[in-house]
C-alpha cells in the first residue's frame, strides 16, 4: 500500500480531484439513500405512534393528503361491526411564516394523548378555536412560543398555545390544529383525509377491512403496520433516490477508472521494468488494485462527514421532516460497501491494461 500511495502522490492535483469526485459521489449516495430510507422509516414510526389498528383512506390515492372522506362515510365507519373508535385526521403540506413547505395535522383534541406527545411549554388546544400547537423543531426554527401568533398560507392567523415533542421528526417539525381549523387551512370543506380505526377486542382487522370495502365503496382500510409499505409514493421516492444514488457512485467510479488508466499509461516503462526485475502479474495487479482502494477509501473518509453536514443542513432548512437528521449507521455501511465495490470494479480496465504490458516493449520505450 505505501508504494501505491507514493504513485498517487506523484500526481497530486489529479489524485486530489479524483478524491473530491469520490467524496461528492459518496456524499450524494449517502444523502439520497438516507432520505429514501428515512422517510419510509419515519412514516412507519408515525403510524405506530398513532396507536391505531386500521387506517382508512380513499382508494387509489397516491398521497394521503389527496384522500377525501366525507362526514357521512366517517359515520358509516363508526357503525361497522368490530369498530370501537373511528377518529378523523386531516394532513397536508402548506406554507407557514417563512417556510414554503410545512406539515399541518388536524385531529380531535381527545386524540392528542394517543400521539405520545410531551408538552415542553403551554397546553393543548381547545376544540373550535384558532389555537395551534407547534412541534419543538418548528418552534425553534420559527421562534414560536405560547402566546405568539403564526400565519398559515397568509389565510389565517393562529395563536400558539403550546410547544410539544413526540420524538417523530415529521410531527415535531409541523403543527397540530383542531380538525375544523385544518379543514379551513386546506379549503376542503368538511371532509377529512384519513380515518384512524381502533378495533373492538374480539374484532379481526382483515374482517373489518373487508366490511369497509363491501359497505363503503371507494374507501380502503389498511392495517396500520402495513400502511407505510403500501404507500406507492414512498416506494417511488425510495426507488428514485436509490437510482440517483447509484448514478452518483457510477460517476465517482468512472473518475477512479480514468485516474488509474492515466497513471498506468504514464508508467508503462516503469511497470515493464518491474516485470523485467521479476515482478509477477499478480503483484502488478495488487499494485493497481491498491491504488483504486486507496482512492475509494480516501473519498469515503471525506464523503461520510460531508454527507452528515448536508443532512444537518437539510434538516434545518425547508426539508424538515423529510430527511433524517443524522446519517444512519446501516446507510453508512451500505455506502462504504457500494463505493468500495465500485472502486474495485473501476480498477479492472486499467488493471487489464497493466497486465498486458510487455516488459521488452516497455523497456524499449524508456
Amino acid at each position: 500500500m505505501p508504494f501505491a500511495l507514493r504513485n498517487l502522490v506523484r500526481r497530486p492535483l489529479r489524485s486530489a480531484l479524483t478524491l473530491l469526485g469520490i467524496a461528492l459521489g459518496t456524499a450524494t449516495y449517502l444523502v439520497l439513500a438516507s432520505s429514501a430510507a428515512g422517510i419510509e422509516e419515519e412514516t412507519s414510526k408515525i403510524v405506530a405512534s398513532l396507536r391505531t389498528d386500521l387506517i382508512v383512506q380513499r382508494a387509489g390515492m397516491p398521497f394521503p393528503w389527496q384522500s377525501r372522506i366525507a362526514p357521512a362515510e366517517v359515520e358509516s365507519l363508526r357503525g361497522l361491526p368490530g369498530v370501537a373508535v373511528a377518529s378523523p385526521l386531516v394532513v397536508g403540506v402548506t406554507k407557514i411564516e417563512t417556510r414554503p413547505r410545512f406539515f399541518v395535522f388536524g385531529l380531535e383534541p381527545a386524540r392528542l394523548e394517543s400521539l405520545g406527545l410531551t408538552f415542553l411549554s403551554g397546553r393543548a388546544f381547545s376544540a373550535g378555536t384558532d389555537e395551534l400547537l407547534a412541534g419543538v423543531d418548528a418552534a425553534r426554527e420559527l421562534d414560536l412560543g405560547p402566546g405568539d401568533r403564526a400565519a398559515i398560507v397568509g389565510r389565517r392567523e393562529f395563536t400558539v398555545v403550546g410547544v410539544y415533542r413526540t420524538g417523530r421528526q415529521l410531527f415535531d417539525g409541523g403543527v397540530l390544529l383542531d380538525i375544523p381549523a385544518a379543514q379551513e387551512v386546506f379549503r376542503q370543506g368538511d371532509v377529512v383525509n384519513l380515518v384512524l380505526v381502533g378495533l373492538a377486542p374480539a374484532a379481526r382487522s382483515d374482517s373489518v377491512a373487508a366490511e369497509v370495502a363491501a359497505r363503503i365503496p371507494g374507501l380502503e382500510a389498511v392495517p396500520a403496520d402495513l400502511f407505510a409499505s403500501q404507500q406507492r409514493w414512498l416506494g417511488d421516492f425510495a426507488r428514485f433516490g436509490r437510482a440517483l444514488a447509484l448514478l452518483a457512485v457510477v460517476i465517482a467510479a468512472l473518475g477512479v477508472s480514468n485516474t488509474l488508466s492515466m497513471n498506468v499509461a504514464e508508467r508503462t516503462g516503469e511497470l515493464g521494468l518491474l516485470r523485467a526485475l521479476g515482478w509477477r502479474r499478480a503483484r502488478i495487479a495488487r499494485l493497481v488494485l491498491a491504488e483504486g482502494v486507496a482512492l475509494s477509501t480516501g473519498g469515503l473518509l471525506l464523503g461520510i462527514p460531508l454527507a452528515s453536514v448536508v443532512l444537518r443542513a437539510l434538516v434545518s432548512g425547508d426539508y424538515l421532516g423529510i430527511v433524517p437528521g443524522r446519517l444512519p449507521v446501516a446507510t453508512a455501511l451500505e455506502g462504504l460497501a457500494a463505493v468500495l465495490a465500485a472502486g474495485l470494479l473501476a480498477s479492472v480496465p486499467p488493471l487489464v491494461h497493466a497486465l498486458e504490458i510487455s516488459p521488452a516493449r516497455a523497456l524499449r520505450e524508456l
